[in-house]
Parts: C-alpha cells; structure tokens; sequence
C-alpha cells in the first residue's frame, strides 16, 4: 500500500481503521465482563485488548517510522494471543494448566526479545507474531470453542462459543493468512474489524438468551 487515505498512508490508515473496532468493542464489552469473569470471557477480552493495541501501536509506528511501537505492538498482540488460551486450557487438569499457560507466554516473549535483539526485517516480524497468533489463537483457541458450541445444548452458549470462536477465526486465521500472502490490505483489514463485531453480538445475543432460559416463565413447567 502506498496510496494516501485521509492525509494517512494508506496501511496506516487501515490498522487504525481496524482498531477503532477493537476499541469500541472493548467499550462494548467491558459490562458484560465485570458480570460474567469466567475463563471464556477473559480468553475474549485478552483477544481484543491485544489487537486494540497490536492495531494502534503498529500503526503508529510505521507512521512515525518507530521500530520501538512496532515492537510493543507485537507484544500486545502475542500477550493478548497468549492469554485466549485460557478458556481452551480449561479442558486440562489444575496442575497441568498453569506449566502450559506459561509456557505458551514465554514462547510469545521470547519472540518480543529476540526481535528486539536481532536485527530484521518486517516481513520476518510479521512471519512470526502473525504464525503465533494463527495457530494459539486462530487455531487452538478459536477452534476449541467452536467445538465446545457445537457441543453445548443451550442456545446462549452456542451463540456465544460459535460467534465468539468464530470472531478469533475470522481475524486470526483468515485476516492473518491474507497479511501474510498479500500484506496490510483493505480485505484484510475488514476481515479483521469483522471479527470484533461478530464476538460482539453474539455476547449481547447470548446474554439475551440466557436470561430468556432462565426466566421463571421460561422455567415454569407447561
């Protein structure tokens, strides 16, 4: 991309693009967070805080041509990666979850390190924070729950594993793989402020259906 958009390079214009998204839906999904702190709601929050910030800071630096933002961006977005894992560790054993946990944030700072260490070139950067977030989050993490929506028998907590799962998949594997092969471009960058809406209705949907089941008319045995 090297057109202008806005009196913005046009890559710059459409990272911020995308992360107004994520930071609207953030906004979004602070309420239902501070009632419902389980393992699934934390896995999504950590997914849009670490684009919000992966989205601002990249695009920042390549604005001001600041390798150090560029650099923080990528921590957010692999800490954030990290942490969606939360949910999908559930289905280990107590004493297994935490080993694993940090094992898989150690893996995602030892990236930040050595890119910070070595010298290298975006595409190599790109390669492997975007690899990262592909097979934790996209791969591990968005897929676990979808399976576990296609598993579940209430109707809000398939909205909610399904429209979640699928907001993961959507930016951390479809988006993802599109920078990969082809860079910062408009399909990519709707691909990925795609995802936070879809997560974000079916929060709201699923909540909604929630307190439908479990009204006393809905209880009441007809």
């Amino acid at each position: 991309m090297t057109g202008i958009i806005l009196g913005l390079p046009e890559a710059v214009f459409w990272l911020w693009f995308s992360a107004s998204f994520y930071m609207v839906a953030i906004f979004f999904f602070l309420e239902p967070l501070r009632k419902e702190r389980t393992e699934l709601m934390l896995s999504f929050f950590a997914f849009l805080a670490g684009m919000a910030f992966f989205h601002i800071l990249l695009g920042a630096g390549l604005y001001l041509n600041n390798m150090l933002l560029i650099h923080l961006g990528a921590f957010a977005a692999l800490t954030g990666a990290a942490f969606t894992l939360k949910f999908p560790l559930t289905a280990l054993s107590e004493s297994k979850r935490k080993p694993v946990f940090y094992l898989a944030l150690a893996i995602a700072w030892l990236i930040v390190v050595w890119l910070l260490i070595f010298p290298h070139e975006m595409k190599t950067m790109l390669w492997l924070v975007l690899g990262y977030m592909i097979v934790v989050s996209g791969g591990i993490a968005g897929f676990y729950i979808i399976w576990q929506g296609l598993k579940a028998k209430e109707s809000w907590v398939k909205v909610k594993c399904l429209g979640g799962g699928g907001g993961l998949f959507t930016c951390c594997l479809i988006a993802d793989v599109l920078v990969l092969l082809v860079g910062v471009s408009v399909l990519g960058e709707v691909f990925m402020a795609l995802a936070p809406v879809i997560l974000i209705l079916a929060i709201y949907l699923g909540r909604y259906l929630q307190k439908v089941s479990e009204s006393p008319k809905a209880t009441q045995p007809s």
